[in-house]
């Protein structure tokens, strides 16, 4: 069980998520906030949820959660920090990755296996894509994640 970085998305959704990122790309820059419309991604939005980064200290903040992100987490994460919670013995991963994305202004995806404080098994996708109100720092993540078994 833990995080594990994968090289290509399995779900339709994620796929899909980030097809959508890169034709919000012009060139080489990365898409900014105010180019995605939820509209356009009303197939898959369920399984969308932004992130806003705040500096000094480095933290992740949700800023919406889609619903079957919400379901199979257990919980609407929304207003909370990544780190605030129940991550288990996984959180130091995930939010590895998140920098991650955030150093390497890049797609990251990975399967996150664990099983939360509750007793209650995650298993899913998740893809973490980069935005730049400025094309040059990173300020949110637009992200997706897919349940693969919940328990």
């Amino acid at each position: 069980m833990g995080v594990e970085e994968s090289i290509l998305s399995k779900s339709d959704e994620l796929k899909s998520l980030e097809a959508y990122w890169r034709s919000k790309m012009i060139g080489d820059a990365l898409p900014v906030w105010r180019d995605i419309d939820p509209w356009e991604m009303r197939n898959f939005l369920a399984h969308v949820f932004l992130i806003e980064i705040t500096q000094n200290p480095l933290r992740f903040w949700f800023r919406l959660v889609g619903r079957e992100v919400a379901q199979g987490y257990g919980e609407d994460m929304t207003g909370r920090y990544v780190d605030e919670i129940d991550l288990n013995d996984v959180q130091q991963d995930i939010l590895d990755a998140y920098k991650l994305a955030v150093r390497e202004a890049r797609p990251v995806r990975s399967v996150c296996d664990y099983v939360k404080q509750d007793g209650r098994r995650l298993y899913y996708e998740r893809l973490l894509l980069p935005l730049s109100a400025d094309g040059k720092t990173i300020d949110m993540l637009l992200a997706g994640a897919v349940v693969l078994k919940a328990e």
